[in-house]
């Protein structure tokens, strides 16, 4: 509701594996701008398109493109704490 026609950075790969050594080289996924409302149609399956796309970049594509989304999130996540050993607010 808050970003759905909000143009963002989606990575596309045909299987999953991006910044990451797939046989002898290092593969980087394709980066495509699409609108919000669109990535997340093809994630919950309504509409049907070749490969995996996903919401990633190295520094953060919620701070850098999706702001709206901060104040929707809980200021302290557990299990995140528990898997670093420390209590990160």
């Amino acid at each position: 509701e808050k970003i759905g026609s909000k143009v963002i950075s989606v990575a596309v790969t045909p299987n999953g594996y991006a910044d990451a050594v797939v046989g002898d080289r290092f593969v980087m996924p394709e980066e495509r701008q699409m609108s919000f409302s669109s990535v997340l149609d093809i994630i919950e399956g309504k509409v049907q398109k070749n490969g995996v796309f996903y919401i990633q970049k190295q520094c953060s594509n919620l701070l850098q493109e999706l702001p709206e989304l901060v104040g929707d999130l809980e200021p302290h996540v557990p299990w995140m704490s528990t898997a670093l050993g420390e209590f990160i607010p």
